[in-house]
């Protein structure tokens, strides 16, 4: 993959041309764990602004989370090239550069994205009556719950297991496992 200034890709990107070189199988598993990562940081945001914006609202930080900034930090970080990687092999960032297995980078965008979409769209209107007492609301269902629960784990577990291709001999069962 070809970058610019070390700041984001310049090649594959929308998956344009994934697979038709290189490992093929090997390059659509490392897009699905991307996607997966991806779709958690915009996910965690989500949490935080539920039953508060239209799917419209909803629709512009999504975008913006998976179409800019989240490729962006990705690529410094993963990218051998990157800025802020460690494997770049000269002007790294603090002389060590940054090693992230996923989980980091994902949650500071979820959670700072978070942070900005309440303070733009403020408390949770109904929340309180006019005496500032909590107003109770209905349970989520456990099917839901559940489903969710499901997709977070294969995602982080099965799937984190190959990240920088780490997962070598036994490491994917002992993981399963844990």
């Amino acid at each position: 993959e070809t970058t610019a200034n070390g700041l984001m890709g310049l090649s594959n990107y929308l998956s344009l041309g994934l697979g038709s070189e290189g490992e093929g199988a090997g390059d659509w598993a490392k897009w699905l764990l991307a996607f997966q990562a991806c779709n958690d940081s915009y996910t965690i945001m989500s949490g935080s602004i539920l039953e508060r914006v239209s799917l419209k609202a909803y629709i512009f930080p999504v975008i913006a989370i998976a179409g800019v900034l989240w490729p962006t930090i990705a690529h410094a970080i993963w990218n051998k090239d990157g800025w802020a990687s460690a494997f770049r092999e000269e002007n790294t960032s603090f002389k060590c550069g940054a090693l992230d297995h996923l989980g980091g980078f994902t949650h500071m965008i979820g959670g700072l994205s978070s942070l900005a979409f309440n303070i733009v769209i403020g408390p949770r209107a109904s929340r309180y009556d006019d005496q500032g007492e909590l107003v109770p609301f209905a349970q989520c269902s456990a099917l839901s719950n559940n489903i969710g629960a499901g997709f977070v784990f294969m995602g982080t577990i099965y799937l984190s297991a190959f990240q920088n291709d780490t997962g070598k001999d036994g490491m994917f069962s002992n993981v399963r496992c844990a």
